[in-house]
Parts: C-alpha cells; structure tokens; sequence
C-alpha cells in the first residue's frame, strides 16, 4: 500500500515540478530517476541474500569469517557496478548533455555538469 501511495504521490506532482523546475530541469531529474531504478534492479537480490545469510548466522548457521567473505564480495560486486556506471555516465556526460537534452535555457556546460555531478551521486 506504501509503495502504491509513493506511485500515486509521484505522479500527482509532476505538474508541479514541471511548474517550478521548468521541462529541462525535470528531464534531467526523469533520467537520474530511472538510472537509480535501473541500479535497484541491478541488485539482483544480494541485499536479501546477504539479510537471509545474517539471519542464519545470528541462529549459528555460519562462522564469522564466512560473513565477513559474503559481505566483502556483496561489496566488491556493488561498488563495481556502481564504478563502471559513475565512470560510464561521467566519460559521456558531454555527449548525452548535447545529444539528448536540447535546453533552451540551460547552458550546455550546465547540463554536462549536471549529468556528471548525478550519476556520481546515483552511483555513490
């Protein structure tokens, strides 16, 4: 029910974010948006694994140092997908910035910026 109210209260205020952000700037946003659902689907269930397997572990399931290796790839994983995605979107944040986005009152420098300082902060 929680997540159907967030759906509901996301779309019910796109106007308005398109009333004070103007069209530009919520595109931007619609793009970062969709980077940080694409990297919750790139989870692929290592944050359930990882609650399972502690859970196992506080029931004496596993030793300390069998945790310690789980975490340490569930990390190694993440911060790879999480690198190759910042470096991705930072290297091409110039071509994206002038070849989808056509800002008319956003400099071009603006947008390129913009694109590289968000996909940093979607990957971190």
């Amino acid at each position: 029910m929680g997540q159907g109210v967030q759906a509901l209260m996301g779309l019910a205020f796109i106007p308005f974010y398109i009333k004070y952000l103007g069209i530009e700037a919520y595109g931007l946003i619609g793009i970062f948006a969709l980077l940080q659902a694409w990297l919750t689907l790139m989870d692929v269930g290592m944050k359930p694994a990882l609650g399972r397997e502690m859970a196992r572990f506080t029931a004496g399931a596993h030793t300390a140092q069998s945790i310690r290796d789980l975490l340490r790839s569930v990390e190694l994983i993440g911060i790879s997908v999480a690198g190759v995605l910042a470096l991705g979107i930072w290297a091409g944040s110039g071509w994206l910035a002038s070849h989808w986005v056509t800002a008319k009152h956003l400099p071009l420098e603006t947008v390129a910026q913009s694109f590289a300082v968000m996909g940093l902060v979607t990957a971190l």
